[in-house]
């Protein structure tokens, strides 16, 4: 049954676990255990591996993004590319399995907010690993560790006491390795030049440690290179996290950073630079080095030139909403599941929380009723399987604190004017007059505006008209 679970969604790449529940997905996993054949070769008993694999489950909190569905995800991409390279040679079996095991660890605990914030916070983590760095990341890997200490717990108990010693030396470098900003300073170059130089040297422990990191940080980034429906919803949900951050830190009196200011955060401009300069160069170096992953570069460009169609029409509806003509989107690359574009209507009431404040969203989706259980923020909602909904024009800004001036939960959106808040203006980049900036409107970049613009853009709807105002909704990655 495990293996029927795994192979269900395994080919094409693009049907990712995440949608799967907790009981389904750790059968998944089991099932890939199995298919890699680490219970045989490692001897751990399946009994001791579930026991881990619930541990590591529990282990994980729940925030929109860095929860236990992205960890089966993070562990899957690991999977597809053992499957899709042939073993991911030269790394030798204990390496392929450090790998995944640190796959499904590597954001145990996460508390949904960066290292950044743990430093300026003064939290106890801090005061911990601050000296050290990668504050979140030496965390991860002291709660495996003390998974592991677990005698019930300890799939590597058949290990000798060498290759133990050597798997978790291992997993604490590959967990390391998912911090962006080590990965950049100590990570990028190195891969670039290994690639560049011929490849990987099987006998190289530094070639072997660098195809490693390059495994972990493509596996950890995979998000950005699903389908483009897909990678809008996981957008949305990183940039709840990272919204939701943004607001502890006006509570601790800091200035939020751009990326991290729900006022000033423009969600495509901010995934065209990070596909750009972080996720893009790694999907690069491996399709240099395994061409089998080439359709996920290619996925990737793809979304990045949504991204860039999305952002150019929401400027355009600024600046002139009649005249804005939203460009076609560009289709994904041929493994994404083309069944998912066949018509079906659902209607979404998205309920208010912490991150939408007084807003709420009706929102048809035109895609199969498949169903979801989404959890974040600490509301539990069922909605359909979020693909591109089709979202009317929102509303004039209002003055009482929300965003938008939203319809009653269950009503459609009436009205398809758009106006440009001061502060977007200011943030243009060319130089606009603009009025006083008035603190009580959150402006344009809203997850709601971005939803409308998005669909518009792929519906080609142009935003005119009066009465329902048109065009279609996306749900972030």
């Amino acid at each position: 049954m495990c293996m029927c679970v795994v192979l269900s969604f395994v080919w094409p790449f693009v049907h990712m676990p995440e949608h799967l529940g907790g009981r389904v997905s750790t059968q998944a996993i089991l099932g890939m255990f199995d298919d890699m054949d680490m219970c045989r070769r490692w001897m751990i008993p399946k009994e001791k591996l579930c026991r881990f694999l619930l541990t590591v489950q529990r282990g994980y909190r729940n925030p929109p993004y860095h929860n236990w569905r992205h960890a089966v995800s993070v562990a899957h991409f690991c999977y597809y590319l053992w499957k899709k390279t042939g073993g991911l040679q030269p790394l030798r079996d204990i390496e392929v399995l450090a790998l995944f095991v640190a796959c499904l660890c590597h954001d145990i605990d996460h508390r949904g907010t960066t290292n950044k914030f743990q430093e300026t916070a003064g939290s106890v983590l801090a005061s911990l690993y601050m000296s050290q760095g990668s504050v979140m990341e030496r965390h991860h890997y002291a709660q495996t560790m003390c998974i592991l200490s677990d005698s019930r717990c300890n799939i590597f108990s058949g290990l000798s006491e060498k290759d133990n010693r050597a798997v978790t030396n291992m997993i604490y470098e590959i967990i390391l390795d998912t911090d962006i900003s080590r990965h950049l300073s100590k990570r990028k170059v190195p891969i670039q030049d290994m690639v560049e130089s011929g490849g990987v040297q099987k006998d190289s422990n530094e070639h072997r440690t660098l195809l490693m990191a390059l495994a972990v940080s493509a596996s950890d980034l995979n998000s950005g290179a699903k389908s483009w429906i897909d990678a809008q919803y996981y957008a949305e949900k990183l940039y709840a996290e990272f919204f939701n951050q943004g607001e502890m830190e006006r509570v601790l009196e800091s200035s939020p950073g751009k990326m991290m200011n729900r006022d000033l955060a423009c969600i495509p401009e901010e995934q065209i630079g990070f596909i750009n300069f972080i996720a893009k160069p790694v999907f690069q170096s491996l399709a240099k080095l395994y061409p089998q992953t080439q359709e996920v570069l290619q996925q990737m460009e793809s979304n990045y030139n949504n991204w860039t169609s999305v952002r150019d029409e929401f400027w355009r509806r600024e600046e002139d909403p009649a005249a804005a003509v939203a460009p076609a989107m560009v289709e994904d690359a041929p493994f994404a599941d083309k069944t998912l574009a066949q018509p079906a209507t659902a209607v979404i009431v998205l309920p208010p929380g912490p991150l939408l404040h007084a807003e709420q969203t009706a929102i048809t989706h035109s895609r199969p009723s498949d169903s979801a259980s989404i959890q974040g923020q600490g509301v539990s909602r069922t909605v359909p399987k979020p693909l591109l909904p089709s979202l009317p024009m929102p509303a004039n800004p209002s003055s009482a604190g929300s965003a938008l001036s939203m319809p009653a939960a269950g009503q459609p959106c009436s009205s398809a004017s758009f106006k440009m808040s001061p502060l977007a203006q200011q943030q243009r980049p060319k130089a606009q007059a603009s009025p006083p900036y008035n603190k009580t409107a959150l402006g344009r970049h809203s997850l709601a505006n971005i939803h409308s613009t998005a669909a518009s853009a792929v519906s080609g709807d142009t935003g005119g008209g009066g009465g329902g105002g048109g065009g279609g909704g996306g749900r972030g990655r």
